[in-house]
């Protein structure tokens, strides 16, 4: 009796896994995700005197936007975030104790805040990537929701096969990196909305397509300004040249998304512009966009930059090189391809005026496309190559292996930002 008892809730239990195995994974990759990027997130926040990081300088900038009930910086968007999720928490009476930081100080309550914060933009970024890799996959490969799991965490993780780290010391300083910095909040909080309006972006060019969800891009162009205007800078001139080449072909083009979309972004920009260099109530430094040699902001942070440019991307420019007949037709990895040598020339031609030219803050246009980039390199490749393994066996093992080598490099960035060997 009891025997037939345990037998049949033995069966019960493993039909509910079988019925809910989908969910269940679900639910383990997003722990898994704020476990993995809430470790490294707490021990650069609330631990003190840890990693060198820029959390201490927008958190108390948060600390002002709520004590002086104003706007201080022209991309907000983090410490706004900061300061709902501190007020939201303040029923936990959450200790008010002070960390030291980078010659900085900052309070816990204010600290963990700003990490729950980062931890639901971490799982954002990993569910926004999965649910895009699933829907690619699901027609061509028959693990593909375990693949797109796989892919999904490499993605965000993938950092440049930084072969020169045993010449110069430097695992980030000079490539131009796809991965997460993990140091800088604003740089983290970018991709969410980016990657949304990136993935939205065949609305603009397929004919009564997701035309409901121009709403939606209108919001996340806002929330992905007040990020960083850094996306925003590469998609609007990746836009137009799109268009003015399907306008010349005579092909489709939404007007109204396209409208919306330019609308949008010269309101954020041009207000960002405005506060950064002609508002003088606004409490930031003072500096001038200015024309530099090639290269020259980056180039003073490295040397062998080209070099690090193609170790940065090996592995889409295998995909390009060694797969073009099968990609070509594939609008994310042409349209990434066309945003990363936008971000290129913002990085290799545009700084600020001293004493600021060093802060390189145009390199995040060139890395939020690389991340792009990765994201529609390993989409394209995972879905549409890797079908053809029985032809084309030793080329696309060699593109796993390139992926994968991406990945491990993360994996040691990642372990490295645990202490404060962020270069």
């Amino acid at each position: 009796m009891l025997k037939t008892k345990w037998h049949n809730e033995k069966l019960t239990f493993s039909n509910f896994l079988k019925e809910n195995a989908s969910s269940i994974k679900l639910i383990i990759f997003i722990l898994f995700s704020a476990v993995f990027f809430g470790a490294v997130t707490y021990k650069i926040i609330l631990v003190s005197n840890g990693p060198y990081h820029e959390y201490d300088d927008h958190i108390l900038f948060a600390v002002k936007m709520a004590q002086e009930d104003r706007v201080v910086l022209p991309h907000f968007l983090f410490q706004l975030l900061t300061i709902i999720h501190h007020y939201l928490l303040g029923f936990l009476k959450i200790p008010t104790y002070q960390i030291t930081g980078i010659n900085k100080t900052i309070t816990y309550d204010w600290g963990f805040s700003a990490l729950i914060v980062m931890l639901e933009i971490y799982v954002g970024i990993e569910l926004l990537l999965f649910y895009h890799l699933k829907s690619r996959f699901q027609n061509n490969i028959k693990s593909f929701e375990n693949l797109a799991y796989f892919i999904a965490f490499g993605v965000s993780i993938c950092s440049p096969i930084f072969l020169l780290a045993p010449v110069d010391g430097l695992f980030y300083l000079g490539y131009i990196t796809p991965a997460t910095i993990y140091i800088i909040p604003t740089q983290v909080l970018l991709k969410l909305p980016s990657l949304g309006l990136f993935l939205l972006s065949p609305i603009y060019f397929t004919k009564n397509k997701y035309n409901e969800k121009i709403v939606i891009i209108f919001f996340l162009v806002i929330l992905s300004g007040l990020s960083k205007p850094n996306w925003l800078l590469i998609m609007i001139p990746a836009l137009g040249i799109i268009s003015i080449i399907k306008f010349i072909k005579k092909n489709y083009l939404n007007w109204l998304a396209l409208s919306i979309t330019l609308t949008s972004s010269s309101a954020v920009l041009g207000w960002q512009y405005y506060f950064k260099f002609f508002d003088k109530t606004a409490p930031v430094y003072k500096s001038e966009i200015i024309i530099t040699s090639p290269f020259e902001v980056w180039g003073n942070h490295s040397d062998f930059i080209l070099m690090k440019i193609i170790l940065s991307v090996l592995f889409p420019l295998y995909i390009a090189i060694f797969f073009w007949n099968k990609v070509k037709d594939d609008f994310l990895f042409s349209y990434g391809w066309l945003l990363f040598l936008i971000g290129l020339i913002y990085l290799g031609f545009f700084g600020e005026s001293e004493p600021f030219k060093a802060s390189a803050n145009f390199v995040w246009c060139a890395q939020i496309a690389c991340f792009m980039l990765f994201v529609s390199a390993a989409s394209v490749f995972f879905s549409k190559c890797i079908t053809e393994y029985e032809k084309d066996k030793k080329k696309i093992i060699i593109g796993c292996v390139l992926f994968f080598t991406h990945i491990i490099c993360g994996l040691i960035y990642y372990a490295r930002a645990f202490e404060s060997f962020f270069t």
